[in-house]
């Protein structure tokens, strides 16, 4: 079963404390891992206030990921640890509006 992802929404205060332990597979397997913001849509409108995280806030943080060159048509932008054996994404629906979202 190859290749592997992990897709994964990171909430603050739930699963934030567990980013660098997803981003750590991708050195030690050839797992490649998924960061998806929350969006404010179905549950993610209740606990989207409080729970939010950027891509960018992730990224910045960690000032050894290396950026890898993305096709332009992609969800995700691409980043690796140097001696990673695979790609890290983050798929950023609200700080990079490429998904419409429907209000109302």
């Amino acid at each position: 079963m190859e290749p592997i992802k992990i897709n994964t929404v990171i909430m603050k205060g739930i699963n934030d404390d567990e980013i660098d332990d997803f981003m750590n597979l991708t050195k030690e397997y050839p797992i490649s891992v998924r960061f998806i913001e929350l969006m404010p849509i179905g549950e993610g409108s209740k606990i989207y206030k409080n729970s939010y995280i950027s891509s960018e806030e992730i990224i910045s943080k960690h000032g050894n990921l290396i950026p890898v060159e993305t096709n332009k048509n992609s969800t995700a932008a691409l980043y690796r640890f140097n001696e990673a054996k695979e790609n890290i994404g983050f798929i950023s629906p609200m700080s990079c509006k490429f998904v419409a979202i429907a209000t109302g």
